[in-house]
């Protein structure tokens, strides 16, 4: 749905901060297959910049429903975006692998997971408003997902999950069948039942960092967001000596490294154009990013699709400006994602400057 409103309430640095997140997105994803690893998702265990960027997208989704739920829950919003994004989630894993057919299509995806989490986080937030609750429930319920990992995987080597031995590939196996990530012939499904409970950790730490915030925002939130992000970013490093950080399985320690990612780049941003209040052409940039954050971030996937997969004189969009890019470029991935960023950046600046929204 399109929207020309503006919130005159809106807390910009929450803006930027997503902003962020989807301008990186947006030039990462479009780096061509080959090389630059750190680019790339990591295989099983360990970080890449790219395995961060999902993750604290959540948790900023979780941040913008404690602001935007801070005196009451909207349950039809929330029922119907659920509705919403679990239909066009469907439609946009047939766009992405470019498979049409009903008998196919995979039930789990990015979008999916966004529908649950966000009807998930709305039901634990009645529960209690104060941010330490939350943020406590987030732990208690990573806790209880980090001793079922490790009781279930403790005949896999080392005692941890592996590609062929998770309780991924049983669950979610068992569940979906063909229909899970790849037909399952990974392994794991990266958006399925049991990694749910890592991401629904990001969303409600989310919403614990949104209160917070919310909290401290007369005098200034820069120093508790701080504390805050380096003791998640603390507890993560401690987590990890147990389950190693891992995307793949959304552990614990992954959860909370993402999580605390973010309190840090709100807390640096809030500090900067809330609080000192530096609006430069940076800012602008990264703000109209984050007010279409949901259309630049999934839109990005299927233009890449369409570019992929049509074809232009017997040749995909994509390799045709590529090639070209070939022809002069000593570094053409790097290049090629650059061009499309600067698409989307323009596309951004216009929708901002016109006040188009697109939202769920």
């Amino acid at each position: 749905m399109m929207s020309k409103n503006i919130n005159a309430k809106r807390i910009l640095s929450i803006d930027v901060t997503r902003g962020l997140i989807v301008a990186l997105s947006a030039f990462l994803s479009h780096i061509p297959p080959g090389g630059y690893p750190l680019f790339r998702h990591a295989e099983w265990y360990g970080l890449t910049i790219l395995d961060f960027i999902f993750p604290t997208f959540l948790t900023v989704f979780g941040i913008s429903m404690a602001v935007a739920y801070d005196r009451r829950i909207k349950w039809f919003k929330v029922v119907r975006r659920t509705i919403l994004l679990l239909i066009f989630g469907l439609l946009f894993n047939m766009i992405v692998s470019w498979n049409f057919s009903l008998a196919e299509v995979r039930y789990t995806g990015v979008l999916q997971f966004y529908a649950v989490i966000g009807l998930i986080t709305a039901l634990v937030m009645k529960l209690d408003r104060r941010w330490w609750i939350t943020l406590l429930m987030a732990l208690v319920l990573l806790t209880g997902y980090g001793w079922f990992i490790l009781s279930v995987s403790s005949s896999c080597p080392d005692g941890l999950p592996q590609p062929d031995c998770n309780p991924s590939r049983v669950i979610d196996q068992m569940l979906f069948g063909v229909h899970m990530y790849q037909g399952g012939e990974r392994g794991y499904d990266p958006e399925g039942l049991v990694t749910l409970m890592g991401a629904i950790g990001n969303a409600l730490i989310g919403v614990a960092i949104g209160r917070l915030l919310l909290a401290n925002r007369k005098q200034g939130a820069v120093l508790p967001l701080l504390v805050f992000s380096l003791l998640l970013i603390t507890c993560s490093l401690l987590v990890a000596q147990v389950l190693p950080y891992n995307k793949r399985m959304w552990l614990p320690s992954f959860t909370l490294v993402t999580a605390g990612t973010a309190a840090l780049v709100l807390a640096i941003f809030h500090g900067l154009v809330d609080r000192l209040v530096i609006k430069g052409a940076v800012v602008r940039i990264l703000e109209a990013f984050g007010r279409n954050s949901f259309f630049i971030y999934f839109g990005k996937y299927l233009l890449a699709s369409a570019m992929i997969h049509t074809s232009i004189s017997g040749e995909s969009p994509r390799n045709l400006l590529l090639g070209f890019i070939e022809s002069w470029s000593l570094y053409p991935h790097p290049t090629y994602a650059a061009v499309m960023f600067i698409l989307w950046m323009i596309i951004a600046i216009i929708m901002h400057w016109r006040s188009w929204y697109i939202r769920v």
